[in-house]
């Protein structure tokens, strides 16, 4: 039943919890991706203009319908996409998809096996927003078409996301392209039209902004249309949407999010019903808890993931959540609080579980909140996040439908038994207690949780596993010095830090390497029979070969060899091999694109860019001669620049045959002096040693001086 537009929404919130208020012409839930995909299509189909897709993650074999389509039109995101471009000439295409960490990599489209990446359609803009700090990401998901009308929650348009609503044991289209199966999926998305796509579509100008320099300007209001899918039902008609934002560098906009969440569990007086991913902000917990010790405060039900996903997370977020669960139970003093997971059952009494993703949360049915936060400190403070309220000042009746409805689909009932059972039942806890004994193909099974040692409730005590802000240095030096403070603070760190870990890293490398021959004679032996092998000439080239392309510190393996095997393998094979390891990284770099060449680093990467970008065999020669970053990382940006292969080799040799000449006779010379300890073998070192730093110190003065005639660099 359509809400009224006459009901007025409360002053729930405080001014800090909401970005901007805009009217929703038609907003309708979404409950999972089938439906949500479906629709996309949908909408996709009308667009004439503009597409954005502002996205955590995305993935152009998405299958979106999973049934043939009678339109003619592909069915994945990519090939439709494409086809849309190339039958409409005015249509532009704009994704801005967050750079991920590189402990998202196994689950993200690599370029060099998309043809869809590599390839992409004229107007097609992809971009991989790089702008987050260190340890933050960008995870809004929004898609807006013709400024008409947008798609907004919780839901990716990617891989591992679809599933249908009643979330079978076993469903033949619940796979990837791969054609590997994934768990049942749980998810909350939204579309809307009206005022609050003008503010999503702001959203999604200033991201594409700060990511890219240039601006999507809003479409006049002759060239936006009715787009809305004729199939969706709109529950809600003329509502006003109150948006809420937390920006990836939090310094300068405070996160409006934790505050919404904040008003939220103050305003209820009945109950709290959350769905979501993650429980791990210490904060919240402290605000539930605060309400479920109060003698007539609100239920509050928690419907979370059996486990959080992968063995990473459930060790940190996990164990976050299982202490802040343990800390509400020791609040809930009257019994009012109830923590679930959605369950599906198979054939022969199998089952699994099934993926909470939704961000969801309903206040005494007067309050509707959905978007892309998770109850974690991330979420809060750390990443980009967008969320949406609905709002009136007293029970609205498609607010309690669409909970209701959400409710019973969790337990495979009718909507109307769960109304009855509301009715019925003295409370909305009782109400769960009582159809999660009962048995069906789907149910809420009560969470079991809680943490088995002291230790793990003191490291969860600490919040470390989920930090209110980005691990990235600069930003924490940022944060807390004043800019006097900061340039000497951070190189002070920075030299720390490598310093510690060079030292670590040799003192662990030998130790390992040579642990049992740490006896002078045992050495002495072992090398020299190292040496004399026939395998010797191999063995260093393979070294220098492989152990360059896998990272291994260059300078560290040519000291080894020339202790171990002798100068002439060192120079020989050494060199040689460095050689051919340096193709192989500029054939990684080419093939990978610079997106994920620079998640290696952030000023190193940019410091070997600004240098290639000369183009020229000088620029690699200058860069192999100063270590401004290590070796395998400068192969592989070279091969994601558009330098010539002929000049990027010619000046590889001339740059790195020197310096490696240089390291090795200083090998030489210290490994003689241990030997045959004398004046003349010391002073040949200390010579080495001079002629090595004086030729560092003229480097770079070279380069201050070059630095000090070039213009300055715009941000």
């Amino acid at each position: 039943m359509p809400s009224s537009p006459r009901d007025a929404p409360p002053d729930f919130a405080s001014n800090a919890a909401i970005w901007k208020t805009a009217n929703a012409e038609a907003f309708t839930p979404l409950v999972d991706a089938a439906p949500y995909f479906a629709v996309l299509r949908s909408a996709l189909l009308k667009a004439q203009r503009r597409i954005c897709i502002v996205a955590w993650e995305f993935h152009s074999q998405t299958e979106l319908l999973h049934q043939e389509a009678d339109d003619g039109y592909p069915t994945e995101i990519g090939p439709l996409l494409n086809a849309l471009l190339e039958e409409r000439e005015d249509l532009e295409a704009y994704l801005l998809v967050w750079d991920y960490a590189l402990i998202y990599l196994q689950e993200r489209e690599w370029k060099i096996f998309s043809n869809w990446l590599n390839n992409p359609h004229p107007r097609l803009h992809f971009v991989s927003d790089e702008t987050a700090p260190t340890g933050a990401s960008h995870h809004q998901k929004i898609v807006t078409i013709d400024d008409s009308i947008a798609f907004c929650g919780g839901t990716d348009v990617s891989i591992s996301r679809w599933d249908r609503i009643e979330h079978r044991f076993e469903d033949p289209d619940r796979v990837n392209p791969d054609g590997k199966p994934y768990m049942p999926y749980h998810d909350i998305h939204a579309a809307m039209t009206g005022e609050v796509v003008d503010a999503l579509q702001e959203v999604v100008s200033e991201r594409w902004l700060h990511a890219t320099g240039s601006n999507l300007s809003a479409l006049p209001k002759d060239q936006r249309h009715d787009i809305w899918p004729e199939d969706l039902d709109k529950r809600f008609e003329n509502v006003p949407l109150s948006l809420s934002k937390t920006e990836a560098s939090p310094l300068d906009s405070p996160s409006q999010i934790h505050q919404l969440h904040l008003d939220l569990f103050a305003a209820a007086k009945s109950f709290i019903y959350i769905e979501n991913q993650y429980f791990s902000s210490e904060s919240l917990c402290v605000a539930l808890a605060e309400r479920l010790k109060e003698k007539d405060g609100p239920e509050i039900i928690l419907v979370l993931p059996l486990d959080t996903s992968g063995w990473l997370v459930e060790s940190t977020v996990g164990l976050l959540r299982d202490r802040l669960l343990e800390r509400l139970k020791e609040a809930d003093t009257y019994d009012r609080l109830r923590v679930y997971y959605p369950l599906t059952q198979g054939e022969r009494d199998k089952s699994q579980a099934i993926y909470v993703h939704a961000k969801l949360i309903v206040v005494d049915d007067r309050i509707l909140k959905i978007g892309s936060s998770n109850l974690s400190n991330r979420s809060m403070s750390v990443d980009s996040e967008i969320d949406f309220s609905l709002a009136f000042e007293k029970t609205n009746d498609s607010i309690a439908s669409f909970r209701q409805t959400l409710i019973a689909q969790h337990f495979s009932a009718e909507p109307k038994a769960w109304q009855e059972a509301e009715e019925k039942e003295a409370s909305l806890a009782s109400c769960f207690d009582a159809f999660s004994r009962k048995s069906g193909q789907r149910n809420l099974q009560p969470l079991s949780y809680g943490c088995d040692s002291q230790l793990k409730r003191s490291l969860a005590d600490t919040q470390l596993l989920d930090p209110e802000d980005p691990i990235d240095p600069e930003f924490l030096i940022q944060k807390n010095l004043d800019k006097q403070e900061r340039s000497r603070t951070w190189k002070n760190v920075l030299t720390l830090f490598v310093s510690l870990s060079c030292a670590a890293l040799l003192g662990l490398g030998i130790y390992w390497a040579w642990g049992s021959y740490f006896g002078k004679e045992e050495a002495i032996a072992f090398t020299e029979s190292l040496s004399e092998s026939p395998w010797a000439p191999l063995i260093a080239f393979c070294l220098f070969t492989f152990g360059g392309t896998a990272g291994i510190p260059l300078n560290a393996m040519l000291i080894t060899v020339a202790v171990v095997m002798g100068s002439r393998f060192a120079i020989t094979y050494g060199v040689s091999g460095a050689i051919v390891s340096s193709c192989i990284g500029f054939a990684l770099g080419h093939a990978l694109g610079k997106p994920l060449i620079r998640k290696l680093g952030s000023g190193a990467v940019d410091a070997v860019s600004r240098k290639l970008g000369e183009r020229s065999f000088r620029s690699v020669a200058f860069v192999r001669l100063l270590p401004i970053a290590p070796f395998f990382m400068v192969n592989m940006v070279a091969g994601a620049s558009h330098l010539k292969f002929k000049e990027y080799l010619i000046g590889t040799i001339l740059g790195m045959a020197p310096g490696m000449c240089m390291v090795v006779l200083l090998a030489n010379r210290i490994e003689a002096t241990a030997r045959n300890p004398s004046w003349g073998t010391t002073l040949s070192l200390l010579l080495v040693v001079g002629i090595l730093v004086l030729g560092m110190s003229y480097l770079r003065k070279s380069l201050g001086a070059n630095r000090e005639q070039s213009p300055p660099s715009h941000a």
